[in-house]
């Protein structure tokens, strides 16, 4: 926890995170941890998050009955001005639904939304055995972000709001990898909130798979070169960067529809209704902002294709071979 905490923020950080469930009043009683070691969270965690249980008033000298049960302040939810009160620890467990941070899956975090409250949370081994021990907030923030490290589990939880620019380390006993989360000003809610960088997974694309047919080298480039740019927006040293592109999956159609305007570019290739590519004639647009060839059999397609039912859009079309 951030060194400048006082008990009472310390505390408050903890019922973000989901691992105390009552607010920050100084009266409130301690807590079960989610998903924390039970006698590290008995020692460590409860000890520095609770305090003692208000008592009765004593009875009066003269021997008059006691005035009455005392009165016990009602426990309030933490909250930051101008966002909705932190969710409790109930509601990170009512969420059975989990959102898109590219990278989260190999890596065995959790990510999970209440409201527009983010939560990142790892613990167990990742794919390469390393278990979790640390993380810290490296560009973006403030007072809204609240960071955990204890018992192999590392947590974030953060406001994802329009224009949010933020970068966080996790590390595990055998590797770290940035987190980065970006919600480009003005534009809609983007699908994929964020990615852990360098971290496997299923929306790269695979090493030894031949590039499309159609896909130049200047595509690609402007490809990862445009949503690098959108995705580290605002973040201080990231300019300077440069992205990783040979894994870069671009979306043709986007592309041809959105050349001239990165961050239309990549609401489009995130999959955003809301930018939808110009599909050419003959072709139709499909989940995930695709321009699919309608067909009945493989000899309507194109050479590399296959005609296949595509069950999420009801429909069957023109897809390239794996």
């Amino acid at each position: 926890m951030l060194a400048s905490m006082n008990l009472k923020h310390a505390c408050c950080a903890l019922v973000a995170l989901g691992l105390l469930t009552t607010g920050c009043d100084k009266k409130s009683d301690a807590a079960k941890p989610d998903d924390v070691d039970k006698e590290t969270a008995e020692t460590k965690v409860a000890a520095q998050g609770s305090t003692k249980a208000a008592s009765a008033p004593a009875a009066e000298a003269d021997g008059k009955a006691a005035a009455g049960k005392a009165k016990v302040e009602k426990k309030k939810a933490f909250s930051i001005p101008g966002r909705s009160a932190v969710p409790t620890l109930q509601e990170w467990k009512a969420v059975t639904k989990e959102v898109t941070v590219k990278g989260s899956s190999a890596l065995n975090c959790e990510t999970k939304m209440v409201r527009e409250w983010l939560r990142v949370s790892c613990r167990g081994k990742n794919d390469s055995g390393g278990t979790p021990t640390r993380v810290r907030v490296t560009a973006g923030g403030g007072p809204g972000t609240f960071i955990f490290a204890l018992g192999g589990v590392t947590s974030l939880v953060t406001a994802f709001v329009d224009g949010i620019s933020l970068k966080a380390d996790f590390s595990w006993t055998d590797k770290s990898h940035p987190l980065v989360l970006a919600w480009p000003h003005g534009s809609p809610m983007p699908n994929i909130l964020g990615s852990f960088e360098g971290a496997k997974s299923p929306l790269d694309r695979p090493k030894d798979r031949p590039r499309r047919a159609g896909v130049t080298a200047k595509m690609v480039d402007y490809a990862c070169n445009c949503e690098w740019k959108v995705l580290t927006a605002g973040m201080s040293g990231a300019a300077g960067d440069k992205p990783d592109c040979r894994e870069t999956y671009v979306k043709i159609d986007c592309y041809h529809t959105y050349s001239l305007d990165c961050v239309q570019y990549a609401a489009c290739a995130s999959g955003d209704v809301g930018h939808g590519p110009n599909c050419r004639k003959g072709y139709d647009r499909a989940i995930f902002n695709r321009c699919v060839k309608p067909c009945e059999t493989t000899s309507d397609c194109d050479k590399g294709q296959v005609c296949e039912v595509l069950v999420l859009d009801a429909t069957q079309a023109c897809v390239d071979k794996e």
